[in-house]
This record gives structure tokens, sequence and C-alpha cells, in this order.
């Protein structure tokens, strides 16, 4: 795991409860995600949501945040614009910061 880093995601929470069809509800909000290796910070926690798990009560993350952090553990300037045959700029990374406290 030094020179490899592990990412696990989840697209979305789920609900606490069983609905009609003896299966559990989406929640959008919420998710888990879980970093290893690559110079990540092990053994902690980041974020936290509401009791039951469907809204999240500290800073809420985006898919670019999540992005920014995998590029900055790896080493790719996630400040980098990259240009196409006409010459046209495209940011690597139009929006996202790196998580606070993982890497």
């Amino acid at each position: 795991l030094d020179e490899t880093l592990v990412v696990f995601l989840t697209e979305f929470g789920r609900t606490p409860k069983i609905n009609k069809e003896a299966g559990r509800d989406h929640w959008g909000k919420t998710g888990s995600m879980f970093f290893a290796g690559g110079g990540v910070r092990g053994g902690q926690v980041i974020g936290t949501t509401d009791k039951q798990g469907g809204h999240p009560t500290t800073a809420a993350y985006t898919p670019g945040d999540v992005a920014a952090t995998i590029y900055e553990a790896i080493g790719i300037d996630t400040g980098l614009t990259l240009y196409d045959k006409l010459d046209r700029p495209f940011p690597l990374l139009p929006e996202g910061n790196a998580i606070p406290g993982v890497l």
C-alpha cells in the first residue's frame, strides 16, 4: 500500500427502514468512501451524518472533491489544463478540492 491507492465508493446511502418490496430506499445526500494506502492517513473517520444517516451534519463533499483527493494522492496537478486538437482549453478538474484530512 505504500505505492498503491485503494478507493472504494458508494453512490448513495440507504434508508434504515425496509420498504414494502423488502428493500431499502436510496438516500442521495449520503454515501460512504474508503481510502487506503497511497499516502492516506489511516484510522480516521471524516464527516458525519444525522442519526439516521440521511443528511450530512458536517461538510458535504462532491464528486469533484473526491477526484481532487485522488489526483493529489497520485501526484496529478488539479489545476492542470489540457488542450484538444483545436487548442481549446479544458481544465482537468473544473471544480473540487482535496478532502481535508485524507492525505
